[in-house]
């Protein structure tokens, strides 16, 4: 297993502590029950010798857990971008998976009337590829879908709901390996406004995740815009990026670098929502109970801090807290929150309260050993990284 391993690390990138060496040798041994090869060192001889053998095995590693409109929030600051007077804008995304993110760019990019745009979506994948190219998607696509979206880019087809040739054509596929030192030098790829490079670097070895953003940044406009999960906002170099308003978006530094980061202002959209792209209100629901109360205040929340309205976001986690008591997810939105503001030591209180009433909530156990890490707390990192593997394998 231990070669197999080390591949998979060559070949994607992997950390096996970022998951647990555990799970990484139960994705290993679910591929050889696929491959129906049960001998570890017959499928490395295979692995070794064969390109094909290797991609099977990528295919069937690779995390692929998306859906359309996922944290559709973080995508405001790229549907506010106008375009330059050379040309349209340019976005990537990376990974694309099986298409749900590129495609919902596209879909959010025409209901605001963008009408010159492309959007590159790039993967590891052949399979998830193949799946994005055809367009087809089952229900568990759709978890994240509001409005009128799902009647107006999608058709019932055999196999699940088939996309609109109007969103499929605005896309273009491509593979590419973040492993590769220059993997974006490549003829019509470069030059972007803005880049999603969303739930992947949070699995990556460090020095590949590091060559993989500085490549990003060299590949970005002056001024544009990398968007990032939230919990992988301090893995993004502050001497390439400034962080903006909003959480988990930054803006590309070239040139001279300030003294100090100050925090980006929102751009302006130079064209209004469609009316027709907004739900109506539903009326006449009975009052709903505390816990659903709680929930969507969170949401509500975690919308303001989305949006970089961090005070507005502070304020109203104040407010859950003095009327439900101790929760863990407020604080671990403050956690969020304080992380945006660059606001270290509130940032470890409020992951410790999450902790506290979590012991096994594995994203704060993540960004609290990443936040010791680079404070040179490497021991006490470790520790928390091991209880995070102990999560993911009871």
């Amino acid at each position: 297993m231990d070669k197999i391993r080390h591949l998979l690390r060559e070949q994607i990138g992997l950390d096996p502590t970022s998951i647990g060496q555990t799970n990484v040798d139960r994705l290993i041994q679910n591929h050889m029950l696929r491959s129906h090869q049960p001998d570890p060192d017959l499928l490395w001889l295979q692995l070794k010798s064969s390109a094909l053998a290797r991609q099977r095995l990528v295919d069937d590693v690779v995390i692929g857990e998306t859906w359309f409109f996922r944290d559709p929030d973080s995508l405001e600051p790229l549907l506010q971008l106008t375009p330059s007077e050379s040309g349209g804008l340019r976005f990537l995304s990376l990974p694309c998976a099986s298409g749900e993110e590129p495609y919902t760019l596209v879909m959010a990019l025409l209901g605001r009337g963008h009408c010159d745009f492309t959007v590159d979506a790039l993967d590891v994948s052949h399979r998830a590829l193949a799946k994005a190219r055809e367009g087809i998607y089952g229900l568990n696509s759709f978890r994240g879908v509001v409005g009128p979206w799902r009647d107006l880019y999608f058709q019932e087809a055999e196999g699940g709901m088939e996309l609109s040739e109007s969103v499929r054509k605005r896309v273009r596929f491509g593979e590419v390996n973040v492993t590769q030192p220059q993997f974006l030098d490549q003829p019509g790829w470069g030059n972007y406004d803005g880049i999603l490079f969303r739930h992947l670097s949070i699995y990556l070895d460090a020095s590949v995740r590091q060559s993989a953003l500085m490549h990003l940044h060299k590949h970005l406009r002056p001024g544009g815009l990398l968007c990032v999960a939230a919990s992988e906002v301090d893995h993004v170099p502050e001497r390439l990026f400034r962080r903006t308003r909003q959480v988990g978006v930054f803006e590309a530094i070239h040139g001279q670098l300030p003294k100090v980061c100050l925090l980006a202002q929102p751009r302006k959209s130079p064209v209004a929502r469609p009316q027709a792209m907004t739900p109506p209100p539903v009326r006449g629901l009975a009052p709903l109970p505390a816990r659903q109360d709680l929930d969507l205040e969170v949401a509500r929340a975690r919308r303001q801090a989305n949006r970089g309205e961090l005070v507005q976001a502070e304020e109203s986690c104040q407010s859950l807290l003095d009327l439900h008591g101790p929760q863990a997810e407020v604080y671990h939105l403050l956690a969020l929150v304080a992380s945006a503001r660059q606001q270290n030591t509130e940032q470890e209180r409020y992951l410790r309260r999450v902790l506290y009433l979590e012991p096994e909530h594995c994203e704060a156990l993540l960004q609290l050993a990443t936040l010791l890490e680079q404070q040179g707390r490497t021991s006490e990192a470790q520790r928390l990284r091991e209880r995070a593997r102990r999560v993911f394998s009871p």
